[in-house]
């Protein structure tokens, strides 16, 4: 090693020497850094750099191949790890993978071997820095089946070190002999310089010169100004009105390190790492796959294209929009989000419409009148997102667009207009982007179908092109243009080219389903089929100019096909067989015989979303909303698809409950404050909205089965009904045999249908009067005989319904029904106008099923407790989320105060930790602790917290969301919300002083609290209401007068003076505390004044008034 030091000019050096050709470490550096080693042994080198403004830790390490020593090793790096106190990166071989997408080929899954590396990066709140490069770093040096690749080499740091080094990078270089890779870590990697591209900031719009520099920039000639804004960035007045913003979050260096692209694979498989080169092979990949080409197509496609649109419905299209419209299309698009070229957001437009909205509604006019658009407008920024973590080629990214507002408010017009009519233009084989068709449905035909493919010769083709995204137009033009390519193959299909399959006798042929570009095609498993379904893939090109990546799609044959027949379609098709784990539309098409494999990637995925990082970086509110965006939406279309196994269900759950309560470990106990059930309860019965993802999962297919009785006209409903033989009393029939898994699924949830739905007396021809629920206020719906032997005799609905009156026929209906019924019957309204029976869902009120109370129906919820209305208020409070989440929970019983923490853990000190005297419950910390009582009165209302009666925490909410003075609506707002800032306020400095070992800071408590109310008021530009209260009788002092506020309270053994120095606009000057020995209520009063003179004294008060409330 030492040989190899000087080689490559390094100075010094700490080398652990290996045992045999196992293990040894080796850490070299030159002398322009100062080093110190800290830490060494068999498998860990740890130095610290010494940098001068802020040292950190620089760990090497080696995880041991074999199971029997990883425990110790890892415990030990654990340790370590957790006694840094700064910045710390610890990166080299970890001879273990996080899970298994960092893993190809081998056995995966194994569950039994503790993940030490997910333990320490969850404990420690550690960052997996990434990488650029080839995925995999270690190789078994295999080829074909036996081929094993894993990602054992990597780098984790802590928060400090990835906001220290936000830039840091690791690259993967080649491997040359070894069976790894090397791994380089480049803590400030060189990046390119380029002009930042003007953005206007939202923050502008509150400097109160913005509404004249905006005016006066709107009254000059500068064509891109009035409608691009292109020239803005050159006026004085943004500059002036610029607020900069410094702060870093972990989350936007995380995920701008991992958008960023560092590295690139060019077609010869060579590495691209010159930014410039970057640059020009992207532009030159673009070039290639996005520029216009020549197009051949006859005029009238062939007669493909029918006439669907009426000449009423044409002029409506092309009709000019009148301002009011083009206001409300632009004023309908979401604020902030990222804006055009021309760096305007929509934010800027709605909020001055007045100076800039004449010329946005003339340019729109321009467009709909002369079909003009300057080129500046129809201008668009590309932005690339990574479709795969760590992208290494330009297929890996989707282009963005970002459009201007104008433009985006002639193609919202447009969106609207033609969005209602796509019905009738589309296929059915279509389901993106239009009104009422269900992606699900797409995901049931290709899995009914596979099932099927058990005893037919058939094969399955998968095309696939990326959309133009960010238009809002540009879905709508292509499902349009793609809708030619479905017209080809059903007039291929009608001409006898293609025969489509069936998935039983009697169903229909289906020839191909879509979703966007997404497209599934079926068809015999014949050369001259294959050539055919190609014919009709040629043509559309040709006819649209788009290509199909055969590279990305793939073949599905059924068991019974030859094998030579496959290699000849495949050679004509120029296409792979699919592999077992194919997705489609984010589920896997294929499932073997171990159903918790095939799910555990929703598990894997969950995980890796919510790293122990999140959980530590993110507020309980912040932990809610990323719980409610991501951990509940995720498994959402594999659920709408799949009975995913109730193992991987209870994992889901498991995952997303300590992420909410935030254990130190991933695997360890943790204190859950309230119980997983609690949680999952609707927020206005205490709970906070939660999913289970099994009855999740029930709801869900629940939706099919009600597509199923409701007679949905769908392809994928025809199919399914004629498959499986479903009549009109299918949901009361036992489950059929030999049916796929998922309907097997969907056959589940009758039981859950069957609570919900009941019929809707139309003509009562199709409605059994025994066997079918159509009567609402009885139970199961279903009419109970006046005899037993009644039932025998099967009778319909319209038999009961004079057709001449419309109205039921009493005779009938008292020799048949016992009483309650005949009543029931009686409140049905029968209609005048004779129309079919409709099957409805009862738990909503426009009868049409909802997954929401499906979800709700598999909870068996509790009827609404009297404090529903008191939960819902809670978070109806015109308050910051995270203050709303902190009054949930005191009002939830979970806030850990050391009552409660006693009662949980323990014998444990429950002394209040701010005045030392009583029990900490939450209502001695928020009203009759000292220092509370200090901070109510020291801010600006003056209330005296002692005079407001609270014992309890059902208390201290319902005096918060209906304070109980009679002031105005905006007053009782802003006294709420000055509440509940309050009430958290206290409870920070309380955790300050019990955890960090702070000091008592009154004039820093309250002059927060009201920075905290004025930035609530600023950001909903509300304006701060003066408020009098009866509780107090404080009032500003005379101009230059100082007012020294004072009070005593008494305790067991001594006595705590307080005093406030505010001035004549009430601002809190200073705050004092002490303890005294007096426990006399007049003597301590007194020595309060006493004290009060004395400290103005101090300050050089001139003019003072001493008020205080002894009586």
């Amino acid at each position: 090693m030492e040989k190899v030091r000087k080689s490559i000019g390094f100075t010094d050096m700490k080398v652990i020497s290996s045992n045999g050709s196992a293990g040894g470490l080796c850490m070299m550096w030159s002398d322009s850094v100062k080093v110190n080693v800290i830490e060494f042994d068999d498998h860990i080198i740890a130095i610290e750099i010494i940098d001068g403004v802020c040292d950190w830790v620089l760990v090497g390490f080696y995880g041991p191949p074999y199971a029997v020593k990883r425990k110790g090793v890892w415990e030990n790096l654990s340790a370590f790890l957790e006694s840094v106190k700064g910045p710390w990166v610890c990166f080299g071989d970890f001879n273990v993978v996080i899970n298994d997408e960092e893993k190809q080929g081998g056995v995966k899954g194994n569950t039994s071997t503790p993940n030490y590396l997910q333990e320490i990066m969850f404990e420690l709140g550690a960052v997996d820095l990434g990488f650029s490069g080839n995925k995999f770093t270690w190789t078994n040096k295999r080829w074909g089946k036996n081929a094993i690749k894993e990602r054992l080499d990597r780098g984790i740091a802590n928060m400090s070190w990835r906001l220290k080094f936000p830039k840091a990078t690791i690259y993967h270089l080649g491997a040359i002999k070894s069976d790894h890779c090397p791994i380089l870590l480049d803590t400030n990697p060189s990046e390119e310089f380029f002009p930042r591209p003007f953005r206007f900031e939202a923050a502008w719009t509150r400097d109160p010169g913005s509404y004249d520099v905006i005016r006066q920039a709107w009254k000059e000639e500068i064509r891109e100004m009035r409608l691009c804004g292109g020239k803005s960035q050159e006026k004085p007045g943004f500059e002036r009105a610029i607020r900069t913003q410094n702060s870093f979050h972990l989350s936007t260096v995380i995920r701008r390190r991992r958008n960023a692209i560092n590295i690139i694979k060019s077609d010869g498989g060579e590495w691209i790492t010159e930014k410039k080169k970057i640059r020009e092979h992207f532009q030159a990949k673009f070039i290639e796959h996005f520029s216009e080409e020549e197009v051949e197509f006859p005029p009238d496609l062939e007669g493909l294209v029918p006439h669907s649109i009426t000449t009423e419905e044409n002029e409506e299209l092309c009709r000019i929009p009148t301002p009011q419209e083009i206001k409300k299309a632009l004023f309908d698009m979401p604020t902030l989000k990222a804006p055009g070229p021309d760096g305007f957001p929509v934010l800027f437009y709605k909020k001055y419409w007045d100076i800039v909205g004449n010329n946005v509604i003339k340019a729109v006019l321009n467009f709909f009148q002369d079909g003009r658009l300057l080129p500046e407008v129809n201008n668009s920024s590309i932005v690339l997102i990574p479709k795969i973590p760590n992208p290494t080629s330009v297929n890996h990214f989707r282009p963005i667009s970002l459009c201007n507002v104008v433009y985006k408010t002639i193609a919202k017009i447009l969106v609207a207009r033609i969005r209602p009519l796509l019905h009738k233009l589309i296929s059915p084989c279509q389901s993106a982007f239009i009104p009422g068709r269900w992606i699900a449905e797409n995901g049931v035909i290709v899995h009914e179908m596979l099932h099927s493919f058990k005893k037919r010769k058939t094969k399955s083709f998968i095309p696939s092109r990326g959309l133009r995204q960010g238009d809002p137009l540009s879905p709508y033009l292509f499902i349009l243009s793609q809708d030619i390519l479905s017209r080809i193959i059903e007039n291929q299909f009608n001409g006898g080219g293609l025969s489509g399959v069936k998935a039983s006798i009697g169903s229909p042929a289906i020839t191909h389903v879509m979703y966007a570009d997404d497209i599934v095609m079926f068809s015999k498993a014949t050369r001259n089929e294959a050539s055919n379904l190609n014919h009709c893939i040629e043509k559309y090109c040709k006819w649209s100019g788009q290509l199909v990546n055969r590279n990305k799609s793939g073949l599905f044959f059924s068991k019974h096909t030859q094998k030579p027949v496959i290699r000849s379609i495949k050679q004509l098709l120029q296409m792979k067989s699919l592999k077992n784990d194919a997705m489609y539309l984010g589920s896997p098409m294929f499932t073997s015989s171990s159903s918790i494999k095939d799910f555990k990637y929703l598990q894997d995925k969950l995980e890796s979303r919510l790293m122990g990082w999140r959980s530590k970086c993110l507020s309980w509110a912040g932990r809610c909303t990323m719980i409610k965006s991501v951990a509940q939406a995720l498994p959402t279309y594999t659920m709408s698809t799949f009975e995913v196994p109730k193992k991987i269900c209870e994992n889901l759950d498991a995952v997303t409950r300590r992420f909410w309560w935030n254990p130190k470990t991933p695997s360890g106990r943790f204190l859950a404050w309230k119980s997983w059930d609690a949680l999952c309860l609707p927020k206005k019965d205490g709970g906070l909205g939660f999913r289970k993802n099994k009855n999740f999962n029930k709801a869900l297919l629940a939706k099919l089965a009600w597509m199923v009785v409701s007679n949905r006209n769908s392809i994928c409903m025809k199919l399914v009904r004629s498959k499986y033989k479903v009549r009109g009393d299918w949901l009361f029939k036992d489950p059929v045999k030999n049916s796929s898994p998922l309907w097997r699924a969907i056959e589940k949830t009758k039981k859950l249908i069957t609570k919900g739905a009941c019929f809707l007396v139309g003509d009562g021809t199709s409605i059994n009067v025994w066997k079918d629920p159509w009567i609402p206020w009885l139970q199961d719906f279903k009419a109970r005989p006046k005899n037993d032997n009644d039932q025998q005799f099967p009778i319909m609905v319209s038999s009961l319904i004079d057709s001449n009156s419309h109205c039921w026929k009493q005779e009938l209906l008292e020799q048949l029904f016992d009483s309650a019924t005949k009543e029931a019957i009686n409140k049905i309204t029968i209609p005048l106008r004779p129309r079919n029976d409709k099957i409805v869902w009862l738990l909503e009120k426009n009868g049409l099923f909802s997954v929401k109370s499906a979800y709700n129906l598999c909870q068996n919820l509790p009827n609404t407790n009297q404090n529903a209305v008191e939960w819902s208020k809670i978070w109806k409070l015109k308050a910051h989320e995270r203050s709303k989440m902190f009054l949930w929970r005191i009002a939830a019983n979970v806030l850990p105060t050391k009552d409660l923490l006693a009662e949980r853990v323990g014998n444990m000190d429950t002394l209040c930790n701010l005045c030392n005297e009583e029990v900490e419950t939450c209502s001695h910390l928020f009203f009759k602790c000292n220092v509370a009582r200090a901070i109510w009165y020291g801010c600006k209302w003056s209330l005296r917290s002692d005079e407001i009666n609270v014992n309890r925490n059902e208390e201290i909410v319902k005096i918060v969301i209906d304070p109980p003075w009679k002031l105005p609506k905006e007053s009782r707002e802003q006294v709420s919300l000055q509440m509940i800032i309050t009430l958290e306020a206290i409870w920070n400095l309380r955790n300050q002083i019990t955890h960090n070992g702070g000091e008592i800071n009154l004039i820093s408590t309250i002059k927060g609290i009201e920075a905290r109310v004025q930035e609530f008021l600023l950001s909903q530009e509300l304006p701060p209401q003066h408020i009098h209260m009866d509780v107090t009788k404080w009032s500003t002092p005379p101009p230059n007068v100082v007012k020294l506020n004072v009070d005593a309270a008494i305790l067991r053994n001594h006595s705590t003076l307080a005093v406030i120095a505010r001035n004549d606009k009430g601002e809190v000057l200073k705050a004092w505390a002490k303890q005294s020995k007096c426990c006399d209520p007049l003597q301590a009063e007194t020595s309060a004044v006493l004290w009060a003179l004395q400290l103005a004294a101090s300050e050089s008060f001139m003019h003072i008034i001493i008020e205080g409330d002894a009586k």
